[in-house]
């Protein structure tokens, strides 16, 4: 896990911890989605996890594709969430 490079266990526990409570959150408002019909029908764990992954890997973006902008990395992180991963992602405009 990216909290293993954490030097002391301690801080690695609190981050943990509070990645943990996102993921759950996020896992809720799924849930409430899925009540209310504005969601399919999933496993709310799974989807706040790939949520989750999908916010910190857009803070990483700009390690995987030096000179992304904001506006590119949103489209280019949006398609396959919402459109699927074999769909064509929409190339950044340079």
């Amino acid at each position: 896990a990216a909290t293993s490079a954490m030097p002391d266990s301690t801080h690695r526990d609190e981050v943990c911890k509070t990645l943990n409570q996102l993921t759950e959150r996020v896992a809720y408002a799924v849930v409430d989605g899925m009540m209310d019909q504005s969601i399919r029908s999933l496993d709310p764990g799974v989807t706040a996890h790939v949520v989750v992954a999908g916010i910190n890997a857009t803070a990483e973006a700009r390690r995987w594709i030096p000179g992304v902008l904001p506006e590119e990395a949103v489209r280019l992180y949006a398609s396959p969430l919402l459109c699927g991963l074999l769909c064509e992602a929409p190339l950044a405009h340079r």
